[in-house]
C-alpha cells in the first residue's frame, strides 16, 4: 500500500524532511515518492513571495537511494533428512541431519547451551517415540542442520517422521538479517527416508546333518 509522510513546516529553507514510522506488512524493494502535495490550503513561497506551482519531482529516491522495507521474516519451504530417493539406515554413534530450508538467510542465536531444535519420530509400526534433533550449523544462510546422534537402543524400522509442526527455540533466536523473526512452522513433511538400527544380529538355531561320523568327517 502507499503511505504518506507529513512535512509540518519550511522556514527560509531549501530542504524539507518528514519522517515515517515502518509498519507491520510494509515492503519495498526500491522505494520511491509519488508525488508531492499540499493540504489545508498550504502554500510554498520563495524569498520573493512566488508561490510554488510545479510539485513534479526531479530526481526521486530510487535513483538517489536504495532503501528498502522489508517487515517480512523468513519461512520454511522445505524439510529434508538423507538422500530423497534412497533409504539410509543409521547405526550406533552416527549423525543423523535434518536439513531445514528456509527462503531467505537466516541467524541463529542459541540460548546459552541450549539450542533450538526440531522434533521427530522413531517409528516401529503403529509406535511412534518422539526425540529432538538440535542445531548444529548453518546460522547466516538458507540451510540450517539439526543433528540427532543414535544412541544404543534407539530403533526405528520405518521411516522416521516429523512430530508437530514447528522449530522449539529454546529461548534463543532465529532472524533474518534486518531482524524479522524466522517463521518455525512447517509442514509436517519430511523429505527424504531414514532408519534406525542398533540391533546386533542373533543366531536363531543351528543345524547339522544327521548321522554317524567318524574321524576327519566334516
Amino acid at each position: 500500500p502507499n503511505r504518506t509522510v507529513e512535512i509540518s513546516s519550511i522556514t527560509s529553507a531549501s530542504t524539507a524532511s518528514g519522517t515515517y514510522t515502518v509498519q507491520a506488512g510494509d515492503t519495498s524493494s526500491d522505494l520511491t515518492a509519488l508525488s508531492v502535495a499540499l493540504s489545508n490550503n498550504a502554500t510554498i513561497n520563495d524569498d520573493a513571495g512566488n508561490s510554488m506551482s510545479n510539485f513534479g519531482i526531479g530526481i526521486n529516491l530510487a535513483a538517489s537511494s536504495a532503501i528498502v522495507i522489508d517487515t517480512t521474516g523468513p519461512t520454511i519451504t522445505r524439510i529434508q533428512v538423507g538422500t530423497v530417493g534412497t533409504a539410509t539406515t543409521y547405526y550406533i554413534n552416527q549423525h543423523i541431519d535434518f536439513t531445514v530450508t528456509y527462503d531467505e538467510n537466516v541467524t541463529v542465536v542459541p540460548s546459552g547451551q541450549i539450542k533450538p531444535w526440531i522434533n521427530f519420530n522413531f517409528v516401529d509400526g503403529s509406535t511412534e517415540t518422539v526425540k529432538q534433533a538440535n542445531y548444529e550449523s548453518g546460522s547466516g544462510t538458507t540451510s540450517l542442520i539439526f543433528r540427532y546422534t543414535v544412541q544404543s537402543g534407539d530403533e526405528s524400522p520405518n521411516n522416521l517422521t516429523l512430530d508437530g509442526s514447528n522449530i522449539v527455540l529454546n529461548n534463543g533466536t532465529m532472524k533474518d538479517i534486518v531482524g524479522n523473526d524466522a517463521g518455525l512452522n512447517h509442514s509436517n513433511t519430511l523429505y527424504g527416508s531414514a532408519l534406525i538400527d542398533t540391533s546386533a544380529p542373533t543366531i536363531n538355531s543351528v543345524s547339522g546333518v544327521a548321522g554317524t561320523n567318524k574321524a576327519n568327517d566334516t
